[in-house]
């Protein structure tokens, strides 16, 4: 690869998702780094999703695509996307999710060296009623490959992958229905050991919520779908290391990121 800052591809994807997506591609649109592009990938929603989306990317600087079709879920959306991605980098960031300043794009292009396949940035989670206001704190400063043994990954919103790795190592599987994401880190991190750096900013702004929250249940099959993917890959593990995770957790809604850490708007 050239000296060139890399360039880079955000996938969205979205279902019915009127109330919270044009939030997400204007933070896109407003970037100030120049080689980007913008996937939204649509499940046919029944709302006004599209139109919103077409009327917010209207006169974007960026080259900015939209699908609208029906598809096996999210997992499968991501799929289209990164299919559909032509950068060096891709990252999804999802329709409930914002870019943290107009400039992360561009600090994440500039922190990519030739070493490096994976970059991981932190990400601050806000409760929707109160927007602005972060109530945790997900960073990745501390993880390590083998904390995914205990069901720890780093946040999805913070993670820009080469595209080739991709390539080589297989996109989302979409026979998961929560934790697609998780499965993806085993072989990026375990399975075939990536180059990876942490990047200490905050690089995107989630509402609490999402389909893997959605209260007891959601969570129990969130962490089945964790042990599936573990064992599938040659590590096993079981629900007392899970549960192990959970005072680690907990510390995130105490640790509240500085001001600089959180972004510039």
């Amino acid at each position: 690869m050239n000296d060139q800052n890399p360039s880079i591809s955000i996938v969205t994807v979205c279902y019915n998702s009127a109330a919270t997506i044009a939030e997400t591609v204007q933070s896109v649109r407003d970037q100030t780094y120049s080689r980007l592009e913008h996937l939204i990938i649509d499940g046919n929603s029944k709302d006004t999703t599209v139109e919103i989306v077409k009327k917010v990317s209207q006169g974007s600087p960026h080259k900015t695509q939209i699908v609208s079709e029906s598809d096996r879920g999210m997992y499968d959306a991501m799929r289209k996307g990164i299919a559909m991605a032509t950068s060096d980098v891709v990252a999804i960031l999802n329709s409930d999710d914002c870019l943290a300043s107009n400039d992360t794009i561009a600090n994440i292009a500039a922190a990519f060296s030739s070493d490096i396949e994976v970059l991981i940035g932190d990400v601050t989670m806000e409760d929707g009623t109160h927007p602005g206001r972060p109530v945790r704190f997900y960073s990745a400063a501390n993880f390590r490959p083998q904390n995914l043994r205990r069901g720890i990954m780093p946040p999805h919103a913070g993670f820009y992958a080469r595209r080739e790795l991709f390539e080589r190592l297989g996109s989302y599987d979409p026979s998961y229905r929560l934790a697609g994401d998780f499965e993806l880190m085993i072989r990026f991190f375990l399975k075939y050991p990536c180059r990876f750096k942490h990047f200490p900013e905050v690089v995107a702004r989630m509402k609490m919520g999402g389909a893997s929250n959605q209260g007891i249940g959601s969570r129990i099959r969130l962490n089945q779908e964790v042990l599936r993917a573990l064992n599938q890959h040659g590590f096993p593990s079981n629900w007392f290391k899970l549960l192990s995770k959970i005072p680690g957790k907990l510390l995130q809604y105490v640790i509240r990121p500085s001001r600089t850490r959180a972004g510039r708007s």
